[in-house]
């Protein structure tokens, strides 16, 4: 059974956003990925299906299309505190 996430709603604007990201060489691969599951659950793709096809959790596809739906593109860039590399 599915979450109850609701299905993603991307503009036609925010798509050329992250269609871009996909592209592009210099895009840091973890953004590249968040953008490859937010365009996937746009597609209609179930975030089991998203999950397997893009080998990550099920947990982290939810959790990037809820982080999408509450700031956009720009919050599939932003590390949490207490994240990636120290100093």
């Amino acid at each position: 059974m599915e979450s109850s996430t609701s299905a993603t709603t991307v503009s036609a604007e925010q798509r050329l956003v992250l269609e871009r990201w996909v592209a592009a060489h210099g895009t840091p691969q973890s953004v590249a990925m968040r953008a490859r599951i937010v365009l996937a659950a746009d597609a209609g793709e179930s975030n089991s299906a998203i999950a397997r096809r893009l080998v990550v959790s099920r947990p982290t596809v939810i959790m990037w299309r809820e982080r999408f739906a509450a700031g956009g593109p720009a919050a599939l860039t932003e590390v949490k505190p207490g994240r990636g590399r120290k100093p």
